[in-house]
């Protein structure tokens, strides 16, 4: 069957409702000990999506493969578009809220979530990962990912689950490249700090040629080099402070929120134990949330 790519499902062989109703060429490939790699091969020089495992499609799948693909083709640095979309922050549990740019994607430097799209240089690249022995999977870790902000793609253990998180409509996409995309975020899902400082001319005049670690939500390991610090944590004669008004965290830095929640303060003032402000911040992050979609998130564990 002619297509625009191909989705690789990988399972028991048997294919879902929603896979046959696709218009791509699906093709199942059954789990087994590298059943990626095995995935990889039907997707050389063409480049799709690879279902790891029992899911359900948003009406929106297909599209934002097709959208994806266009889009890696344009940039190469990114490695994989993931098919579902972080709830909460894997360290904390805390809900994942991102700034908003007019783009329906985020990049965020962690493994995807129910599968993922590569396109023809990423698969390339995996293979070449997994004949030198490497895993496939952990190079593509390595690189910064695109996920949806709603997801179209969630795992699911029966076929009767209905999952209340994933986005239900058919839509049109737009996505930009990570240069282009205030929406950045590490694998400590902070967002990085070359976005911040272009965000903050505070900041930016502060730190000035200095090295920036962003640590809002006081998790990270902290090295012991002279950088500076912008932490929630507690910390000796700050450079610069801000309050927690806004939601995300980050954006109150961009607005130059007036408290002192927020501190900018050199390495060796930085106090890694001390965590005061760390119940006030965990409340205002978790106001920002529908409770429900929330508390499902928690229970269902698609967070």
């Amino acid at each position: 069957m002619a297509a625009d790519f191909v989705l690789t499902a990988i399972g028991d062989g048997r294919l879902s409702p929603e896979l046959e109703a696709l218009k791509v060429d699906v093709r199942p490939i059954v789990a087994a000990a590298g059943a990626f790699r095995e995935a990889l091969e039907p997707l050389r020089g063409q480049g799709g999506a690879v279902l790891t495992g029992p899911a359900r499609l948003s009406p929106a799948f297909e599209r934002y493969v097709t959208e994806a693909l266009a889009l890696m083709a344009r940039d190469p640095a990114v490695a994989f578009a993931s098919l579902g979309a972080y709830r909460l922050r894997p360290f904390d549990r805390l809900p994942f809220t991102t700034l908003l740019d007019g783009a329906d994607g985020v990049y965020l430097r962690a493994p995807p979530l129910f599968g993922m799209v590569l396109g023809p240089t990423q698969v390339e690249a995996a293979r070449d990962a997994a004949a030198k022995g490497s895993d496939p999977l952990a190079f593509l870790a390595q690189g910064v990912g695109l996920f949806p902000r709603a997801p179209v793609a969630v795992g699911v253990p029966a076929t009767d689950l209905c999952s209340q998180n994933i986005d239900r409509g058919e839509r049109q996409w737009s996505l930009v490249e990570p240069a282009s995309s205030l929406a950045r975020y590490d694998r400590w899902f902070e967002l990085e700090s070359d976005v911040l400082l272009a965000l903050s001319p505070i900041l930016a005049e502060a730190v000035g040629s200095r090295s920036l670690v962003v640590d809002l939500f006081g998790v990270r390991p902290l090295d012991s080099g002279d950088s500076l610090v912008l932490t929630t944590r507690g910390c000796r004669n700050p450079v610069l402070s801000f309050g927690l008004e806004l939601q995300p965290v980050e954006a109150n830095v961009a607005a130059a929120v007036p408290g002192e929640v927020i501190r900018l303060a050199h390495r060796a003032d930085v106090q890694p134990t001390s965590r005061p402000f760390r119940g006030y911040l965990r409340r205002h992050v978790g106001r920002a949330v529908d409770m429900i979609a929330y508390m499902h998130s928690v229970l269902s564990g698609n967070g």
